[in-house]
């Protein structure tokens, strides 16, 4: 017998004090609802009801047992509806990798209006360097990655363009391209790009990234790239830069913060850097229906 069905023959009981008129709010026949209190006694191996006169009423075992069952019920049916917002992608949880410095400058864009969107979906981020972020992609770890083209890792993984971001040329002043009178303000860069060989640099990892962009740019116009120091983020990178350590290079998301600062910014107008954000996933897997909601919210940031 289904729960639902006790549930309602043991609260007639409780509600009429009769069997004969539970029985009859029931539309079943007296000696039937009788035959199935008797069963579950069985089954229960205790008194579920008692009569007294033309009376009856629920034993303190039975009052507990409805007490139970209206509990079973409730949970039942939190769980169908939990399991219908899962199975419509409206409830779940996703775990995004993304490197610390993207982080910051980014998921502000992002997940709050995906939360508004989305209430009961659950973003769990873990914060690592994007080669770390590929590989927990890779073992399905984790869901997705949010991070930088080239990805370093080839197998396994699969990536697409989320935007394009223009990256400016941060200069410390203690660099010889520093000029103190276009302080705070991003200008063109007119020198001959050949006066950056062998420029001090502080990038990300050459690897990924737009450490990369930067190596291939450097190889493209034939440069020596000198790097003084790797670090994992960007803000690293400009915060170093800032002390006099080299110069280093700033994705328009981020450069606003910077414009106020001891430095240069420059842009290059026929010579374009860019850096590639990129979602990554596992390769030839079908991304799920909360995946793909994410995703889609980083499209439209």
């Amino acid at each position: 017998m289904k729960n639902q069905q006790k549930l309602m023959y043991l609260e007639s009981i409780e509600l009429y004090s009769n069997i004969t008129k539970a029985a009859a709010h029931l539309f079943i026949s007296q000696p039937y609802l009788s035959k199935v209190i008797k069963q579950l006694e069985n089954e229960l191996e205790i008194k579920l009801i008692q009569s007294q006169g033309h009376q009856t009423f629920l034993t303190y075992a039975g009052q507990r047992y409805l007490f139970y069952l209206k509990e079973i019920d409730m949970i039942e049916r939190q769980m169908a509806k939990e399991l219908y917002l899962i199975r419509s992608d409206k409830k779940g949880e996703i775990t995004l990798g993304i490197n610390s410095g993207l982080a910051s400058s980014i998921l502000a864009n992002v997940l709050p209006k995906f939360n508004l969107e989305h209430p009961e979906i659950s973003v769990k981020l873990l914060e690592n360097n994007q080669n770390i972020s590929e590989q927990l992609v890779a073992s399905g770890d984790i869901d997705l990655a949010v991070g930088m083209a080239p990805i370093l890792y080839k197998d396994g993984i699969a990536s697409t363009t989320i935007y394009r971001d223009e990256l400016f040329l941060m200069i410390p002043t203690t660099s010889q391209l520093y000029n103190a009178e276009k302080r705070g303000q991003i200008i063109p860069f007119e020198y001959p790009i050949s006066v950056l060989d062998n420029e001090p640099l502080i990038l990300t990892p050459l690897e990924y990234g737009i450490g990369k962009t930067i190596a291939q740019f450097y190889e493209l116009h034939h440069m020596s790239l000198n790097q003084m120091i790797t670090t994992s983020t960007v803000p690293t990178a400009a915060s170093l830069s800032l002390s006099g350590m080299g110069a280093t290079f700033v994705p328009q998301t981020l450069i606003h913060r910077y414009l106020d600062k001891e430095c240069n910014v420059y842009h290059f107008h026929k010579n374009k850097l860019f850096s590639e954000y990129i979602m990554i996933y596992k390769k030839d897997v079908e991304l799920s229906g909360i995946a793909l909601l994410l995703y889609k919210a980083f499209l439209t940031k």
